[in-house]
Order: C-alpha cells, then sequence, then structure tokens
C-alpha cells in the first residue's frame, strides 16, 4: 500500500472518527476511512503532536495508508457559572468570588480575577459598579463575564458605615459610635523637578548605590530582582500574577509584622526611589489604551502617598521568538501606549526606563540566553544588565544628589 502523509489540526478533547478526521485534510466523499488500530474513534486529550495512521479505501477498492500529523489545539476559552448581579447596602461586605466557578476543558483546575472599570475610582459608594469576572486558561484563552454590583444608601443618624467588597472571604464591619481623631499626618519630603537629562554615559559607577536603596514593585520579572540577590527581601514588593489591572484587588506583601495590598505596602515602606514593572500580566487580557491608563493611575496614587518619591516607570520587557505566550507586537503595542501617557502626565520626578530594549538588545525579541527556560522570565545574567542601564538613566536626571 502506498502512503501519504498530512498535517491537520484538531481540537483537544474533541470525539474524531477516522472520517471526521480526513475531512479536516480532504473531502472524502465516496470513500472509506478507518483507523489502522482498529478504533472506531479518537480523542486527543493532550496538546501537542501526535501521528495518526488511516487505512484510507477509495471508491474502486484501492487501500492506502495516510499518516496524519495532527497538531493539537485548545482554542476553547473557560465558561462561569454562578456569576449574577449582585446588590447590597451600604455598610456589608460582600465576598465577589463567593458562589462563582469556572470550568474549562483542558486545564482541571483554573483561577479567576474579579475586576472595576477602571474608571470606576471608589468601589465603596452608594450606587451601581460594574464588574467583569475573567479567566485565562493555559493556552491563553480568555473568557469574561459582566455583572452589576449594586451598592444602596443606607440612612443613619447613629453612625457612619463603611462599605468594604473584596474578592477574599472577609468578616463584616461593624459601625463605630465614637470617633477618634485622625492621627497627624507624617509629613513627606517634597523634592524639586529632576533636571533635563544629561546625555547618556556608556557606564555608571552609581549601580550599587542605587541597587542599595531601589524598591521593586511588580510582577513576577521584577520579581527577578529580588529571586537572584540583587535587592533585599524588605526592598521588595512585586510577585507572580500582579498587574496594573489588578494590584487593588490582588496580591499580599507583608511588611512590619502586616499584610496589605502593594499600594499600602509601597507607602509603608515610603521608599525614595521606587522602581516598576508590571504588565506581562496584562497583554493578554487589557488593550494597549487600558495597560496605559491603569500605569498612570498607578503612578498617581503613588504621587498622591508619597510626594517625594523618584518613580522610574519600566516598559514591559520582550519574549523569546519561541514562545507561544503572546504576540510580541501586542507587548510592543502597550509600551507604546504607556510611554505616550506617562510622558503626556507630565510628573516631574518620574523616569521613563526602556528595559524592552535592554533585554532586546535592540531587537524585537528577547535577546539569546536571557530566558530562564519559559521564553517569558529572565534568567540571571540579564539583572546587572537592566541595574547598569537603569545606573546610567538614572545619572542622566542627578538622582544620586537627589536620594
Amino acid at each position: 500500500m502506498s502512503v501519504s502523509e498530512y498535517n491537520v489540526t484538531a481540537k483537544v478533547g474533541q470525539e474524531y472518527t477516522a472520517d471526521a478526521l480526513c475531512g479536516l485534510v480532504f473531502t472524502s466523499s465516496g470513500s472509506k476511512q478507518s483507523y489502522e488500530d482498529g478504533s472506531s474513534v479518537k480523542v486527543f486529550d493532550k496538546t501537542g503532536r501526535e501521528k495518526v495512521n488511516i487505512v484510507h479505501e477509495d471508491i474502486n477498492g484501492i487501500r492506502s495508508v495516510i499518516v496524519l500529523v495532527v497538531n493539537v489545539k485548545d482554542d476553547t476559552a473557560p465558561v462561569f457559572e454562578g456569576v449574577k448581579d449582585i446588590t447590597i447596602n451600604q455598610g456589608e461586605t460582600v465576598d465577589l468570588k463567593k458562589g462563582v466557578s469556572v470550568k474549562d476543558n483542558y486545564d482541571k483546575e483554573i483561577d479567576f480575577e474579579v475586576q472595576f472599570d477602571p474608571d470606576d475610582k471608589d468601589h465603596n459608594s452608594a450606587g451601581k459598579h460594574n464588574i467583569t469576572y475573567i479567566a485565562t486558561d493555559s493556552a491563553g484563552n480568555t473568557a469574561s463575564v459582566k455583572a452589576v454590583l449594586e451598592i444602596k444608601a443606607v440612612t443613619t443618624t447613629t453612625a457612619k458605615t463603611t462599605t468594604k467588597v473584596t474578592s477574599q472571604t472577609t468578616t463584616k464591619v461593624t459601625s463605630q459610635t465614637t470617633k477618634k481623631p485622625a492621627p497627624a499626618p507624617v509629613p513627606e519630603p517634597v523634592i524639586t523637578p529632576l533636571p533635563s537629562p544629561k546625555p547618556a554615559a556608556s557606564s555608571s559607577s552609581n549601580v550599587k548605590y542605587y541597587q542599595d536603596r531601589m524598591v521593586v514593585a511588580g510582577d513576577s520579572i521584577a520579581f527577578g530582582f529580588c529571586t537572584y540577590g540583587f535587592i533585599p527581601y524588605e526592598h521588595n514588593l512585586a510577585q507572580g500574577s500582579l498587574a496594573m489591572r489588578n494590584y487593588k484587588e490582588y496580591g499580599w506583601f507583608k511588611v512590619n509584622g502586616s499584610q496589605m495590598r502593594v499600594m499600602d505596602a509601597i507607602y509603608t515602606v515610603k521608599p525614595r526611589l521606587l522602581y516598576v514593572s508590571m504588565g506581562m500580566n496584562d497583554v493578554n487580557i487589557t488593550n494597549a489604551q487600558t495597560y496605559a491608563n491603569n500605569y498612570v493611575r498607578f503612578i498617581k496614587e503613588v504621587r498622591s502617598r508619597l510626594p517625594g518619591c523618584i518613580i522610574v516607570a519600566a516598559n514591559i520587557t520582550p519574549i523569546a521568538s519561541t514562545s507561544g505566550f503572546t504576540d510580541i507586537n501586542r507587548i510592543i503595542n502597550c509600551n507604546n501606549a504607556m510611554i505616550k501617557a506617562v510622558t503626556a502626565l507630565g510628573d516631574p520626578n518620574t523616569i521613563l526606563f526602556d528595559a524592552y530594549s535592554v533585554v532586546s538588545g535592540g531587537g524585537k525579541y528577547m535577546s539569546s540566553g536571557y530566558s530562564a527556560g519559559d521564553g517569558i522570565h529572565l534568567s540571571r545574567v540579564v539583572y546587572p544588565k537592566l541595574l547598569n542601564a537603569l545606573a546610567i538613566r538614572l545619572d542622566q536626571y542627578d538622582v544620586r544628589s537627589r536620594l
């Protein structure tokens, strides 16, 4: 019998007869197909490539073997269950994740998050708040379901209540019958605007100086500064899955014995030099402009709490050309939008830092040898290069004299 080989793409978890699988390659009218191993149907339960032999018999009874190289893909998005509109009274606590689950055709376990509209500045105020449930599976398929949280105002003359909305299980916040005086605010140092940048030098003698004083806030890529020992643990406010779209609701940091979100942690640590690097967890879920808006929101919030802090706004680092995590153009578009938005913000003590170019070596993708193994995270050798480039950038603004 003759042998022919074809490439075909199939869906993970779907049942295929031999006719149905061959039908993805050619029209089999009048012919008969059967699996060489005698199976009546096949279900591909793992993504990747697999070879399948099929016996093909044409209308004249002539038999041949067809080898199908099957590329098994997962293109089915997760499915939410239990999402519904929620109504509470102001002063009550609600767990937005309670009763909600998400299932996927391939991943056994999948997490999800809840987001408010970026323009919704006060999630605890009376009124209707739009919320979105978002889940992304290991293949990058994303599902989102919208709902409404309605907080009804409650009139009271004895106490002032505060609504607390969370995506974690919490207890109800009770109202106070007496109001304690607020502690006197601690004055923050205010520095003069940074000068116009000087031409960049080829190297800097201040790498260690900045390295010892820098606090890093961001995602797992930013966490690499701590993982590889380039900043002390107490200077790390970065962790996996943290993103510009979720930093208000996601992630906990232990500072001075207390657990707190990243913005409260930044305020508690009170860095004079803050390196911000978040975005890899945004590129597949939010568009470029939303990412840029969230980045500006982050800077504004830091600035409102720490007027004397010098903020380094780093862009998203590239992925390797072999990585299927995202389209590299998504990262480029997010970076372009962020740079434009941060520049338009005009914050006199925020410095843009092009981490992307350091990691790409001026090209489009991550430089060879820079991957930690997955084409997304960075190996140890990259962080000294980032620190050196950052020191050169900070020297352009005479930052050392201001710390």
